[in-house]
């Protein structure tokens, strides 16, 4: 299969029109909003005039799973197992079989999946289940897992025939005119200058009803030393304002949208863009959520106006309340700076949730408790901790491996600090403690 270098599979004479693909997205995957990844991918391709069909197998099982484990989709490890996938083989194989109906009535020679740690074993087993049938079809495999074979150099699963690390458009639609390698590295578009349609989706599957995913950029301009998403693009790189003003129109005008959640990992990374981007939020009259960076460069009046542009909620990556703990992560901010840009979303009456990160390499007790006090202090102003999780080994990261002992450690530290949280009736979301996998 893969080696360290690859030889293109190049095939004259492609004729596009006759192109089809397929894309699965297998399960535990969040099912709240259709996936945002696909449906770029599905936006570029067509216009090639590429014809692409969508099968959401982690949303149709979502939708007709147990409470049991509806209650614990993406946050229980346990869903990575392979008696998991058993469980909806067994029970729900209609679904299966329509997938392979779905090939067949429409003679689908290419079907691509979006690989995720924790769903990575589901993909491998329909994978397998859809080469019994039909084992001469190409398949695709990119997503944020793929990330992790490329750095520890895992590409052996014969039944993959290409692997994508980063942005997918470029490298899917060279693989579909038979021109990919089977291992593309981060081929990335200079521009990408048109915007998801979902016209491939069924959208009363998802949870959340006239909503939709949006995302002004990609990549993220800080360099957090625990952070494995920032590697997933080589650089930020946001969208033209033209472009999203004209997709939010779109929504609105097709789908009746009025909320927009972003997926950037830091809707403000630059600050003047963002300023224009509420300018079309207020034209708009939409709410949106997003993830933002703690930013000392933000002035009060942009925070004012976040709040007219309709944002609802926020989700902040704090990760310590500790200034030496803080500069180990590379966070670019003080408790100091985190503390005002606090204030001033509460100012602007502005909700917002804080994730914290236990355990980090060479964290000592002193700074574990400079966080407990920071938390203490600023209760009043910090609405809700929405997450939090022990430091993780994740690929390609900056900071150094903490060894087993050093995770157990960090295990005991993470109790004491949601006892803190309980005794001290902190507002944070149970099912999300030491739910990172």
């Amino acid at each position: 299969m893969v080696g360290v270098a690859s030889s293109n599979l190049a095939t004259p004479n492609v004729n596009i029109m006759s192109i089809k693909y397929l894309h699965i997205l297998c399960p535990p995957l969040w099912e709240k909003l259709p996936p945002l990844g696909p449906a770029y991918l599905f936006s570029y391709i067509k216009l090639q005039k590429i014809k692409v069909y969508f099968y959401d197998l982690n949303a149709l099982l979502h939708r007709g799973a147990p409470i049991e484990f509806k209650k614990s989709w993406t946050i229980n490890s346990l869903n990575m197992r392979e008696d998991f996938f058993e469980f909806f083989f067994k029970n729900y194989y209609e679904y299966f079989e329509q997938i392979l109906n779905l090939i067949e009535k429409n003679n689908i020679k290419v079907v691509g999946f979006s690989f995720f740690n924790i769903n990575k074993t589901f993909c491998y087993k329909t994978i397998s289940f859809i080469k019994k049938f039909f084992p001469d079809i190409r398949v695709v495999a990119g997503g944020p897992e793929i990330f992790s074979y490329y750095v520890y150099n895992l590409f052996n699963y014969s039944q993959i025939d290409n692997f994508v690390v980063g942005e997918g458009e470029k490298a899917l639609l060279e693989i579909l005119q038979n021109k990919g390698k089977e291992l593309t590295v981060f081929e990335s578009l200079e521009e990408i200058d048109f915007f998801p349609t979902f016209e491939e989706f069924d959208l009363t599957l998802y949870a959340r009803k006239k909503s939709l995913p949006i995302m002004l950029g990609r990549g993220c301009i800080n360099k957090c030393n625990f952070c494995s998403e920032r590697l997933l693009t080589k650089y930020y790189k946001p969208k033209r304002l033209d472009i999203i003003a004209k997709a939010i129109e779109y929504y609105k005008t097709r789908f009746k949208v009025n909320w927009l959640t972003f997926y950037d990992s830091m809707l403000n990374a630059n600050i003047r863009i963002f300023d224009d981007l509420l300018d079309i939020l207020i034209s708009n009259n939409i709410n949106w959520d997003a993830q933002i960076g703690i930013r000392p460069d933000m002035e009060e009046e942009l925070f004012l106006k976040m709040k007219e542009s309709g944002c609802v909620n926020l989700f902040i990556g704090l990760e310590a309340g500790s200034d030496s703990l803080l500069q180990k992560m590379n966070k670019n901010f003080t408790t100091k700076e985190a503390k005002k840009f606090f204030q001033m979303l509460n100012k602007a009456n502005i909700h917002f949730e804080v994730s914290l990160i236990v355990g980090y390499p060479d964290e000592t007790e002193k700074e574990f408790d400079e966080t407990l006090k920071f938390l203490m202090d600023n209760k009043d102003k910090i609405p809700k901790i929405a997450q939090v999780s022990i430091f993780r080994n994740y690929p390609g990261i900056t900071a150094r491996k903490i060894t087993p002992i050093e995770e157990n450690e960090a295990l005991k530290r993470l109790d004491r600090l949601v006892d803190f949280l309980e005794k001290n009736n902190f507002n944070y979301t149970r099912s999300y403690i030491n739910n990172l996998v």
